[in-house]
């Protein structure tokens, strides 16, 4: 799994149209990574130069009213993306993905070797409590807001040659440069409806990589915060085709990357409960349900023979928070339901992850060790989990 953070993967996964999501680490030792404590006190101190674009008379946030209703899209499905059997999707079922290895084309989903099985007529925030994570779309820009201010304060002054422990290889200044590109891409998604061209993958030389970056985070807070959340935009999942989409994948690929730039510095905070609850159905529901597909079934557009399965049949619980997920990994399926019984035990279930949400999720993404969570049952069933995100996130 050290692979995933090597340069190579690190410039491929960027160089992907289909993704900008954090990249997925093996997990560190307990001793770089089993640190858990409330927000640090540099959360509160913001460097001058994100005081004074923060502060610049262009709106940087602009919500809408909070008694604004939001209204859903139209629930018409995507041309490319195939309606579930019978027209719905089974009770509580997040998504299934088949994956289907070296069948070649196939006309399910344009001419790639993968089938989908997705819910039809989603509204956006629709999620395990009635809402996306239960979060509302709003709580999205804010966290943006405060991680990127956060993530400015954190390297200003510091050494940006700094390892980032989690992920062998890299340093917090390019944690710092990767996000701003990708800041810049998401600004051209939401202004031009289609990736951009060109992408700004670092500063101009000889400027300040801190201030791009904080230049970056404004002007995709603005360009956020312009739209309606459930207002059509370009996205790369086709079941959420709309500006919330943005709103939630960037306030989570910056509340990751804080974690990596504070563990670069020999400390970590967590993330708030909310945001890590919706962290955890993210990363079942958006990567494992529909990302995994594009890793076992295709390589970017290109169908791959012979693809290594997903699992052998393991079941995994997950609890976090009084939410409670069950996965099954088959060979060439994955299947993610919200399942309250798994909390009664392992019963039906190889494996039950449980534990503080933040540590939960940040488990998932590879940024805390097996030691940070609980885990009853079979933990090889668990570490099989562990390595479908990872093969879903890289």
């Amino acid at each position: 799994m050290s692979a995933i953070c090597s340069s190579y993967a690190w410039r491929f996964w960027e160089e992907s149209t289909a993704s900008t999501g954090p990249s997925s680490c093996p997990p560190s030792s307990p001793r770089s990574c089993a640190i858990s404590r409330s927000i640090s006190a540099s959360r509160a101190r913001m460097s001058s130069r994100v005081i004074s674009l923060i502060s610049a008379p262009f709106p940087l946030h602009r919500p809408l009213p909070r008694e604004t209703p939001i209204s859903p899209p139209n629930p018409t499905q995507d041309p490319q993306t195939p309606s579930p059997p019978g027209g719905r999707r089974p009770p509580g079922v997040i998504g299934r993905v088949w994956a289907r290895p070296g069948f070649g084309k196939s006309a399910d989903h344009g001419g790639v070797g993968v089938r989908l099985t997705l819910r039809e007529g989603l509204c956006p925030f629709v999620g395990s409590r009635g809402r996306l994570g239960a979060m509302n779309p709003h709580r999205y820009l804010d966290v943006f807001r405060d991680e990127t201010a956060c993530l400015a304060d954190l390297v200003t002054y510091r050494d940006l040659d700094a390892p980032v422990p989690c992920c062998p290889g890299f340093t917090a200044g390019e944690v710092v440069r990767h996000l701003g590109s990708v800041y810049a891409r998401v600004t051209g998604w939401l202004r031009d409806q289609a990736p951009p061209g060109e992408w700004e993958r670092r500063p101009p030389e000889g400027a300040d990589l801190v201030s791009w970056f904080a230049r970056q985070a404004a002007t995709l807070h603005a360009t956020m915060a312009s739209f309606n959340p459930a207002e059509p935009r370009a996205t790369w999942w086709p079941r959420d085709r709309t500006a919330g989409f943005w709103w939630r994948r960037m306030a989570h690929e910056t509340s990751v990357h804080r974690v990596d730039v504070e563990l670069a510095y020999g400390d970590a905070s967590g993330l708030d409960e909310d945001l890590a609850i919706d962290g955890v159905d993210e990363l079942l529901d958006l990567w494992l349900g529909y990302r995994l597909a594009a890793r076992v079934g295709e390589d970017f557009g290109r169908p791959v023979e012979g693809s290594e399965p997903i699992g052998s049949g393991q079941v995994v619980g997950i609890s976090a928070g009084g939410v409670e997920w069950r996965v099954s990994l088959l060979p060439q399926s994955v299947e993610v339901v919200r399942d309250p019984s798994v909390a009664e035990g392992v019963k039906d279930l190889d494996a039950v992850v449980s534990g503080d949400p933040s540590e939960v999720c940040l488990w998932m993404w590879g940024r805390r060790p097996e030691s940070a969570v609980s885990i009853t049952g079979d933990h090889g069933a668990a570490a099989a989990l562990r390595g479908a995100l990872a093969r879903a996130t890289r």
